[in-house]
């Protein structure tokens, strides 16, 4: 009849040399996730989202820009409240701002290529 045969333990050999350069290649920042799709999907998405609010924005502040002017400039005076109330551009108080600051002290009537660009970069 056959017998068992037990083998000895034996330990392993330490691999130092092989985790210390993972380690080196894991500590690097990598620029990979953007051609990750997902990414590339979300970027794209943020950016048509952007150019449409930039858009309903900016043709508000052609129709509301004197009204909304004063609350604008006394935004960082007056509290939130009483700030959103007054103002009559169709995105708020955030949408009076954005205008107002690209298109009456940045850009002018320029501000208006900026939703295009957006858009056809999102694509």
């Amino acid at each position: 009849m056959a017998e068992n045969t037990y083998k000895s333990n034996t330990f392993k050999k330490p691999e130092k040399e092989k985790k210390s350069k993972s380690s080196k290649s894991k500590s690097r920042f990598s620029f990979g996730f953007f051609k990750d799709p997902r990414f590339i999907l979300a970027l794209g998405f943020f950016l048509l989202i952007t150019s449409l609010y930039l858009f309903v924005a900016f043709v508000s502040y052609l129709f509301t820009g004197k009204a909304d002017q004063s609350v604008v400039l006394a935004f960082f005076d007056t509290s939130l409240a009483e700030s959103g109330q007054e103002v009559d551009n169709w995105l708020g108080l955030y949408g009076a701002i954005t205008s107002h600051f690209l298109i009456h002290q940045w850009l002018g009537i320029s501000a208006f290529f900026i939703p295009p660009l957006f858009v056809f970069t999102g694509l």
